[in-house]
């Protein structure tokens, strides 16, 4: 039997619309081409990342210079908060 779950920690959950007009007002919107590494481990984030359309990779090197995959996120997926909030660097390659 296959069942699903309407788990957040599974699924993002998709946003009202007034919660995307408050993104749309209060972010900048990027886009990268596919592959384009746009944040480095060690650097400080000054912004919260919302995936509106698309899917990133999060990853660390590990001592042979292998790609470690932490996590893939897509659209409707946060990202960020946490280095934003306590003022710390990123430890991921995004």
């Amino acid at each position: 039997m296959l069942t699903t779950s309407n788990s957040a920690f599974t699924e993002p959950l998709h946003l009202p619309s007034h919660i995307e007009a408050l993104l749309r007002q209060n972010s900048t919107e990027r886009f990268y081409p596919a592959k384009k590494v746009f944040l480095e481990a060690g650097e400080l984030m000054d912004a919260v990342y919302y995936i509106r359309h698309g899917r990133t990779k999060h990853y660390i090197l590990t001592d042979e210079g292998s790609e470690k995959i932490i996590y893939t996120l897509g659209d409707g997926w946060f990202f960020g908060e946490t280095p934003v909030i306590i003022g710390a660097p990123t430890g991921l390659i995004s």
